[in-house]
């Protein structure tokens, strides 16, 4: 294993734990600084890429507050609701970043986007997408309805198995946002605050599409699901 490998796995173990003991411990307070500091990493990261990308003007200013602090709003509620459902969420987006890698570095040939993400492959898409939904499909199996979910929500087997297909779909779009960015912007990482991961944006740019997109769907299933049954 190279040096660059193990310097990434630890940074990988700590970022995980960070994670981990900032959702799972119960306390609200603790939570919100997670998720304050965050919303302020990847806004400060964006300043300075637009910095570089010369890019000026009010949508420059405007952005952020939709990119990057409503994600982190609903992240926060939901970690105060439902924290395990939360992770639920993250280990989808972490399993398609890791399955599309993994599958597009063995048969990726054909590129989605050669100009901005040129190592990101139709093949590694989709291998990533069925593996994430084969998560879904493998939690609402061992799980069921015992899952159970937040307080105003309860998802059923479908529910897991349509949340983690729109997670890895989410995510793929949420990857190639930040990927367009940072070409704009002549740079390979958005930061060094995680070593052998890049910045916040690196870490999150999936993230900060994927859990809004799956806090929709509850919310849209709350709305029509009385009128189905």
């Amino acid at each position: 294993m190279t040096r660059e490998w193990i310097i990434r796995t630890i940074s990988g173990i700590v970022f995980l734990a960070v994670m981990l003991a900032g959702i799972l411990y119960d306390n609200p307070y603790t939570k919100l600084l997670l998720f304050i500091v965050i919303a302020t990493g990847c806004t400060v990261e964006w300043f300075r890429l637009m910095k570089k990308a010369g890019r000026q003007g009010v949508a420059k200013f405007i952005f952020p507050f939709i990119y990057f602090l409503v994600p982190m709003c609903v992240c926060f509620v939901m970690s105060i609701d439902n924290p395990v459902m939360l992770l639920c969420f993250f280990a989808f987006v972490w399993i398609n970043d890791i399955m599309a890698f993994v599958v597009g570095s063995i048969f990726g040939k054909h590129k989605i986007f050669p100009r901005y993400s040129p190592s990101k492959t139709w093949e590694g898409t989709i291998g990533g997408v069925v593996f994430t939904i084969g998560a879904g499909v493998t939690l609402s199996l061992c799980f069921g309805d015992s899952t159970g979910g937040f307080s105003f929500f309860k998802p059923n087997v479908l529910d897991w198995v349509l949340l983690s297909g729109l997670i890895a779909v989410a995510s793929v779009f949420g990857d190639l946002v930040e990927s367009i960015i940072k070409r704009k912007a002549g740079v390979k990482d958005s930061g060094k605050i995680m070593p052998g991961h890049g910045g916040f944006l690196d870490r999150f740019d999936s993230i900060l599409f994927a859990i809004p997109t799956a806090y929709l769907y509850i919310i849209f299933s709350l709305l029509l699901r009385p009128t189905i049954i």
